[in-house]
């Protein structure tokens, strides 16, 4: 799975994306450690996140030749001699004899590949009233922005655009490795239309999950909530002062009376 390769158009890129947190210790740690969690999949809010329907019957045929062609083209059996790769595949078969032990065992390593994977969630909005709400302890929280304009985000990922739709059907467990890439690509990048609100992007992982150090000047501004303390802003002021993030421009989120917005005027500290 760790070469599974995904593809941004560069149309679709967008350079500065936005991290929704509450006050916490585990926020203090963006600044302490400079780093990101990669979130386990499996504990998303969203129990269709990353939760496809596939395919439940396969023909005999089908399942050969995903056998043959996983054997051949796997990251897990590539390295092999030719003696090691037989022995696999004749292990394969014997566990997928018929088409509940297939469709079983394609489940099984499908699940480790997702709950072993590290996601870390971002938008590309600052002003969402609703993202606010939800993920920033309604409006008392904070909003962090990456600026990575010609960089990678960290050392290993990019960040990936999420798509919105209604739904892609029935996947299938008996394809060749270059569409269990495009089906991986969709799985780990789409939601339901109800979620566009978020404009999310990922940075997908997919050997770990924790905190990832990030580079320090990828963290351009940090903007308080409409509802903030004073000393929980102060007190995040002065741990980017403490900690490396002298750089760090601070905002303030506030109404446009007569509307449904808001607007970011400049915040010092007291």
């Amino acid at each position: 799975m760790r070469h599974t390769v995904i593809t941004v158009p560069a149309s679709e890129l967008i350079y500065k994306l936005y991290k929704y947190r509450i006050f916490n210790e585990f926020t203090d740690d963006i600044i302490i450690k400079s780093s990101l969690w990669y979130a386990n999949p499996t504990r998303f809010n969203d129990p269709f996140d990353m939760s496809p329907s596939f395919r439940q019957k396969y023909s005999k045929r089908e399942i050969r030749e995903h056998i043959k062609d996983f054997v051949k083209n796997s990251e897990n059996t590539k390295n092999l001699t030719i003696e090691e790769q037989e022995k696999f595949r004749r292990e394969f078969e014997i566990q997928s004899n018929t088409n509940e032990k297939f469709v079983a065992l394609r489940e099984k390593i499908f699940f480790k590949q997702i709950s072993t994977t590290g996601v870390v969630s971002l938008s590309k909005y600052n002003n969402s009233i609703l993202m606010w709400s939800h993920y920033a302890d309604h409006h008392r929280g904070l909003v962090f922005e990456f600026n990575y304009t010609g960089k990678k985000f960290d050392l290993h990922e990019f960040p990936h655009k999420v798509e919105y739709i209604d739904g892609y059907g029935f996947l299938s467990h008996a394809v060749s490795r270059e569409e269990r890439n495009k089906q991986m690509e969709t799985i780990l990048l789409s939601k339901y239309n109800d979620w566009s609100y978020e404009g999310e992007y990922r940075i997908i992982d997919f050997d770990f999950q924790g905190n990832k150090p990030f580079q320090k000047e990828l963290l351009t501004k940090i903007i308080f909530g409409l509802k903030a303390s004073p000393e929980n802003m102060n007190r995040m002021v002065n741990l980017c002062r403490e900690h490396g993030f002298e750089h760090v421009l601070f905002e303030k989120a506030e109404k446009v009376e007569g509307t449904f917005a808001l607007r970011m005027v400049p915040y010092i500290a007291i």
